[in-house]
């Protein structure tokens, strides 16, 4: 963990976040939707979809809708262990990236 977060602050961790997720979340932002949440709350779900569905308060053919879009409009294939592992990386950086007390606990 704290090898993660001592990259947090590099160059080539913010353009690997960026690289990752940017697209998505110019996407969520242009067209209101919750791509990116979605995501995120799929992989700590450990990509169980009902699980997902359940905690995030959304019907499971609407999940696997929003999966599908990702996949569609970015090539995401959350079939392939390298890219789920990239796309967890992404975003438990980004979250230390955006969350300065949790790094500076970290960091004492």
């Amino acid at each position: 963990f704290a090898l993660l977060l001592s990259t947090v602050d590099h160059p080539s961790a913010r353009a690997f976040v960026h690289g990752a997720l940017g697209a998505i979340e110019e996407y969520d932002r242009r067209h209101g939707t919750e791509l990116l949440r979605t995501l995120r709350e799929f992989l700590r779900d450990g990509c169980r979809y009902q699980a997902c569905a359940n905690r995030i308060g959304i019907h499971v053919s609407t999940l696997r809708y929003r999966l599908d879009r990702l996949h569609e409009l970015f090539g995401i294939d959350l079939g392939q262990p390298d890219s789920v592992f990239g796309l967890t990386l992404a975003l438990r950086l980004r979250e230390l990236e955006t969350d300065a007390p949790l790094r500076r606990l970290l960091q004492d």
